[in-house]
């Protein structure tokens, strides 16, 4: 977890708030138990909260002393529905098994009914379900965020088009580095410091702008990295998930264009059915090739850029200080 006593005094308020707003929207809301079990626990359980964290940074960017709002808070509860509504839907594209340790939401329903087709239909109602109440939370606010939300969402699902089509065309670094600026750069770091800084009645210098999305960049390869060759128990998802789907990352592009013969690589990844054997097997090639090398290596690049471009913003120290550290957070957690 993030050490930062600002970011554990915010979690707790909001936490609280979170909760509290989620059992009032709830209540009643739907005609079967499980359905708004499954969205709230979607939204409640697990997460870092790191969005509406750099919100909260947002909005005291250039303040002496450090405050919340009750309008604030709301654009922190939008931006987590908004978070799990993506999730949702991403873990049925992906055939995820987990998500956060927990089965993923269409999995719950395919077990409950014995029927994929039925289990993906119903994560879909229940995604469905969650984003009306992140549009009802921004439609309720004073300030008007909606539109700009609906251009990063726009954004992000032009990222996920490209993220679901790249393993039937394409082995190019330039086309995930655009994924990861438009599904990650955009999605979860720059819309939540952007709008952040709307509630104060302020926009983000560029070199904000630059340092967002050179973290969002970083913090996609960390993730591409954790979820190739970290613990499942420590990032509560299933290890192998990026193989069997032929997800296009940074260590698997790398990998494809410096084989001599790929066929081993290509066989491998996106079967549906990969053995553990078959994914060890994809990890050597990704050790021996030096691709693991090259996304730690492109990883502490885009956090040097990150922090350099962090320099030059104009902000408060502190505003800085609080990014540098959860900066540093991104690029070494290990979940």
């Amino acid at each position: 977890m993030l050490e930062l006593r600002s970011y554990r005094n915010f979690l707790r308020k909001f936490e609280l708030f979170l909760e509290a707003r989620i059992k009032q929207h709830f209540f009643r809301r739907c005609v079967d138990r499980t359905l708004c079990e499954q969205a709230k626990g979607a939204i409640l359980n697990g997460g870092k909260r790191l969005r509406p964290y750099l919100a909260y940074i947002a909005y005291n960017l250039r303040a002496q002393k450090w405050t919340s709002s009750i309008e604030l808070l709301r654009l922190g509860v939008a931006l987590e529905a908004i978070h799990a509504f993506l999730l949702v839907q991403d873990d049925i594209m992906d055939s995820a098994y987990l998500r956060r340790g927990n089965p993923a939401v269409f999995r719950v329903f395919e077990e409950q009914y014995q029927d994929l087709h039925t289990g993906e239909s119903l994560g879909i109602l229940t995604s469905d379900l969650i984003y009306n109440f992140a549009l009802k939370t921004l439609a309720g606010m004073k300030i008007k965020l909606l539109e700009d939300v609906l251009d990063f969402i726009d954004d992000t699902i032009n990222g996920q088009y490209l993220d679901v089509t790249a393993p039937f065309k394409d082995w190019s670094e330039e086309t995930v580095l655009k994924i990861y600026k438009l599904k990650t750069s955009k999605y979860s770091v720059i819309m939540p410091l952007s709008l952040g800084a709307r509630l104060r009645g302020r926009k983000l210098d560029r070199w904000l702008v630059k340092f967002a999305e050179a973290l969002g960049v970083a913090y996609q390869i960390s993730d591409d990295i954790i979820g190739a060759f970290g613990d499942k128990k420590r990032s509560g998802k299933d290890a192998d998930s990026d193989f069997k789907e032929g997800k296009r990352t940074i260590l698997t592009v790398y990998a494809y264009n410096k084989l001599e013969d790929p066929t081993e690589l290509t066989k491998l990844l996106g079967d549906p059915e990969l053995s553990v054997v078959g994914a060890d097997k994809i990890r050597e090639i990704l050790r021996e090739t030096g691709a693991l090398d090259y996304a730690k290596d492109l990883l502490d690049k885009y956090y040097v850029d990150a922090l350099e471009s962090l320099k030059r913003s104009n902000i408060s120290p502190r505003a800085k200080e609080e990014l540098s550290r959860l900066a540093e957070f991104v690029v070494k957690r290990d979940y």
